[in-house]
């Protein structure tokens, strides 16, 4: 099995513990394993398309960065995409992508507020929406990974800030 399917098994069953009322703690590592779910999911899906050899794939994906992961990931969510990438792409961004970068986007955000927003006090509902949405990522993802855009998604996550260009 695939650390993301692993990770995303994990959070669900950390959630699925019957104490009452769970731990902050626990709350905690459920949003941060959440999130590397969908973070490992898609490096792994991103390196499996860039390189074929594991050795390689392995350097390629210590490569990704999550603040350029997340701004990637907010022009696809938006469809709002840089002109980069609309000079090779002029078509729909379809729902279930735009969903997978929204995903990424919000739990690369709550991961953050469970990690180093100790003040925050975490909701169990919250958290169980949170690992739900991961899932349904998951989801989405098989869906429309083998589209041309969503291959120009996986490439942007580490080449998109590269792309940019200054016209004089």
């Amino acid at each position: 099995m695939a650390l993301h399917d692993e990770l995303l098994d994990e959070a669900v069953r950390l959630l699925a513990i019957s104490d009452s009322p769970p731990t902050q703690a626990r709350l905690r590592r459920i949003v941060s394993t959440a999130y590397y779910a969908i973070y490992h999911l898609l490096v792994h899906e991103a390196t499996t398309m860039l390189a074929s050899e594991e050795p390689l794939r392995y350097l390629v994906g210590r490569a990704f960065v999550h603040s350029e992961m997340k701004d990637a990931t907010r022009s696809f969510a938006s469809m709002n995409l840089p002109k980069e990438i609309k000079e090779v792409w002029s078509g729909e961004i379809p729902k279930q992508l735009q969903d997978v970068a929204k995903t990424f986007q919000d739990l690369q955000v709550e991961r953050h507020y469970a990690d180093y927003k100790l003040n925050h006090q975490l909701k169990v509902s919250d958290v169980n929406k949170h690992v739900i949405r991961v899932q349904k990522a998951f989801q989405d993802w098989k869906t429309i990974k083998s589209e041309p855009i969503a291959r120009i998604f996986l490439a942007s996550l580490l080449l998109g800030k590269k792309w940019k260009h200054d016209e004089k």
